[in-house]
Parts: structure tokens; C-alpha cells; sequence
């Protein structure tokens, strides 16, 4: 099962806790291997509300003003009430 959050972020659960996982594409290439740069992080909250809640966190790290947090906040909120689980 893996849950969709947003085009960078994905939710994999195993037995012991969950992945939250983000990949974004730069759009740069590495000189050396002429590949595309991939943004990666991970982390490992152990619960789906944890998970949820680094997700938020992470989500609101390039909101610059209090009016982009609030509209992050309501764009984060409507994704999460339509998760795609696959």
C-alpha cells in the first residue's frame, strides 16, 4: 500500500512505522553523469498521524508570508481528505 500525497510526497507504511518519502525533479542535470538531480528525504514516523503531521511541517518550509501559510494549510487539508491509496 502506498499513499499518494502530492506530486514530491508518498506515505509507505511497513510493520514497523511509516516512510514518509519526498522526490522532487530539479529540472538540473549533474555535469559529471548528465542525469537529472532528484531531490530526496526521507523520514520515519511511526505513526500515519505522525507521518501527516512531518508532511504538513515540510509542506509549509517555502511559505514566505502568513497568507501563503494559510493558503498551504487549505491545500494541504484537501489532499489530505482525497488520499489516493494505491
Amino acid at each position: 500500500m502506498e499513499i499518494i500525497l502530492d506530486h514530491a510526497f508518498t506515505i509507505k507504511p511497513d510493520g514497523n512505522n511509516f516512510t514518509l518519502i519526498k522526490e522532487e525533479h530539479t529540472g538540473k542535470i549533474n555535469p559529471e553523469t548528465k542525469k537529472e538531480i532528484i531531490s530526496r528525504g526521507v523520514w520515519y514516523p511511526p505513526t500515519l498521524k505522525d507521518a501527516l503531521k512531518r508532511y504538513m511541517k515540510e509542506s509549509l518550509r517555502t511559505c514566505d508570508s502568513l497568507e501563503a501559510v494559510l493558503v498551504r494549510l487549505d491545500e494541504v487539508e484537501a489532499k489530505i481528505d482525497n488520499l489516493k491509496i494505491k
